[in-house]
């Protein structure tokens, strides 16, 4: 009898592990902008970059996602220009996007970082 119990107290909590799980899997994936130069005199450079940051967001979706929730990159080509940089971070932010990833330069994530979004 004492050992029925724990074996439906283990089922029980089994079940209650996937039950709670189950949410996580089903949650928004976590979206991350990456701005780096995909046209011009930069686009090896670029290309190599989003490759490196597409490799480790398979990755981590494939061990599970980051806290329960899959990594989806945004690909943008900010064209080495503040003006390009800002305007797609604007219209990224305003699309749910949390984080912005950038290695090419100052010229994107420089003025990125002097402009918060006034509402969202």
């Amino acid at each position: 009898m004492i050992q029925s119990k724990k074996l439906g107290g283990t089922i029980l909590v089994a079940w209650l592990m996937v039950l709670w799980a189950i949410p996580a899997f089903a949650a928004e994936p976590i979206k991350i902008a990456l701005f780096d130069p995909r046209s011009g005199p930069f686009t090896r450079t670029g290309d190599t970059y989003a490759a490196a940051i597409r490799f480790l967001a398979e990755e981590i979706n494939e061990s599970g996602g980051l806290l329960g929730r899959k990594v989806e990159i945004i690909e943008e080509d900010s064209q080495l220009r503040p003006d390009v940089a800002v305007r797609k971070a604007t219209k990224n932010v305003m699309e749910g996007v949390k984080f912005i990833a950038t290695g090419t330069g100052t010229t994107s994530p420089w003025p990125c970082s002097r402009w918060p979004p006034k509402k969202k």
